[in-house]
């Protein structure tokens, strides 16, 4: 965990001074995440080499132990669909920590002033977050309605799919493609596809989307640059 505290001018800016004009270099340059002012760059290198121990079990094929370890540690994370997710998976906990974090109250306070919730999930797939929202919708006795706007052919059909009994099925909810049908939000014809369908109607547009980060074009591991690498999809959110 790092400290949000600046860390000293001259540390922060010594790269800069030492060299003021700005050069667009390779992608995976461990400079880009290590140089960002708010922590030494010596705590982001050693955070970099306890994660990439990892790295050997993966490529080995053994991801399953990581899996095994991880449940035993951390046994909230469970499995997905499991009891310990009613929510579907791990997201569903996230979004359920921001609400209780912000002030669950007040938004149920004000579903049941308005009379109802209408939602976008943006990047959802496959719809912890709308899941939860109408769990909401349901405890402030108000009627919802949801939107979600995902990538239809996703890199994984399990997390990239709505889920089929719980969203999918729902009258009140509405699966938005875009104008050409990828349901990419990327394309700003398909974002404008969307914003007309959902009008000006929204109480809340949330997004929790990314994508796989594969190796780079020598084999090493991108899960460090995965900010950098997921840009595009974070500005379209």
């Amino acid at each position: 965990v790092f400290s949000l505290a600046a860390v000293p001018s001259h540390a922060a800016g010594a790269a800069a001074e030492e060299e003021a004009a700005v050069k667009l270099g390779r992608l995976e340059d461990p400079r880009r995440m290590s140089d960002a002012g708010y922590c030494a760059r010596e705590e982001v290198e050693m955070l970099w080499k306890q994660k990439s121990r990892m790295d050997v079990l993966f490529d080995g094929g053994h991801r399953e132990a990581y899996w095994m370890a991880r449940d035993e540690i951390y046994p909230e994370a469970g499995h997905r669909g499991s009891d310990r997710q009613p929510l579907g998976n791990r997201s569903g906990d996230k979004i359920e920590e921001i609400v209780t974090a912000v002030g669950k109250l007040k938004v149920l306070n004000r579903c049941k002033a308005k009379g109802q919730l209408v939602f976008v999930d943006v990047c959802g797939a496959p719809g912890a977050w709308s899941k939860y929202f109408f769990k909401l919708g349901a405890e402030a006795e108000c009627v919802v309605r949801g939107f979600g706007f995902s990538l239809r052919e996703g890199t994984n059909a399990l997390s990239c799919t709505w889920f089929p009994e719980d969203l999918a099925k729902r009258e009140n909810f509405v699966e938005l493609w875009g104008a050409d049908g990828s349901g990419n939000v990327c394309l700003p014809s398909n974002v404008a596809h969307a914003a007309a369908e959902v009008r000006r109607e929204a109480d809340l547009v949330m997004a929790d989307g990314g994508f796989l980060v594969n190796k780079g074009s020598n084999g090493e591991h991108m899960e460090n640059y995965q900010e950098i690498v997921s840009g595009s999809i974070l500005l379209a959110e």
